[in-house]
């Protein structure tokens, strides 16, 4: 955490070690990102909701809103689709074995976001179907390892 600039995490437990708690506080670039894709004031963000989260009684800011990044396995999926990937192959790499779930959850959000497009787009389940990284995808992972990532 100290190499990319984050704040040194907290430990919190109490005197007879019965429990610990840690914190990892926001990176200030993160926070700056959040501020700005959520529309709200400096500090506000993580502090009480979202807008999507006021528009939905019962959710806090934790639970709606943006995506900041992608996870390990969304990358590891991106990498592996530069040449065409089979889902079998794909739910290998994000360790699932729910093949709805793993669509729903993974694929889409992909999808949605233009990193990842099907061969056959107007037949989603098909036995034959590849998902193959899109220019945008490719450029992000490029700018991935420029960063060391």
């Amino acid at each position: 955490m100290e190499k990319n600039g984050s704040p040194p995490p907290e430990f919190e437990f109490d005197e007879d070690h019965s429990y610990f708690m840690v914190r990892l506080p926001i990176h200030p670039a993160a926070q700056e990102v959040a501020e700005s894709a959520t529309g709200q004031e400096p500090g506000k963000v993580g502090t009480g909701g979202t807008a999507a989260a006021e528009n939905q009684p019962g959710l806090g800011w934790d639970q709606v809103g943006i995506k900041l990044a992608l996870s390990r396995h969304q990358v590891e999926i991106l990498r592996k689709c530069l040449a065409d990937g089979k889902i079998a192959d794909l739910m290998a790499i994000a360790e699932r074995a729910d093949r709805t779930k793993f669509r729903n959850q993974v694929l889409k959000p992909l999808l949605a976001d233009n990193l990842l497009a099907m061969t056959i787009p107007d037949r989603p389940t098909s036995s034959n179907q590849r998902y193959r990284t899109t220019d945008k995808g490719r450029n992000l992972l490029a700018s991935l390892k420029e960063g060391g990532v």
